[in-house]
């Protein structure tokens, strides 16, 4: 499993030209805000999941009624180790 957990300071690197695929942690814009979250497809239920790193925020729905777009596919995460 990869820890995709984004701490303060951390870089992350977004690679808008890709397409995201299902487990992948993505740049989204859904219904007026921006967040990065890990991209789950659900095919039983017509909908996507928004799975966030952090346990204290639950999933979001996403549905056809959501204004959403996948504005890019996170690749890498930079963490400084020392300042």
């Amino acid at each position: 499993m990869i820890d995709a957990g984004i701490y303060d300071g951390d870089f992350v690197v977004i690679d808008k030209s890709l397409e995201a695929n299902d487990g992948d942690y993505i740049a989204a814009y859904i219904d007026g805000e921006f967040t990065l979250k890990q991209f789950k497809r659900d095919q039983e239920h017509n909908c996507a999941w928004l799975i966030p790193y952090n346990p204290k925020y639950k999933p979001i729905q996403v549905t056809a009624e959501n204004d959403f777009i996948v504005w890019g596919v996170v690749t890498n995460i930079i963490r400084r180790l020392r300042k």
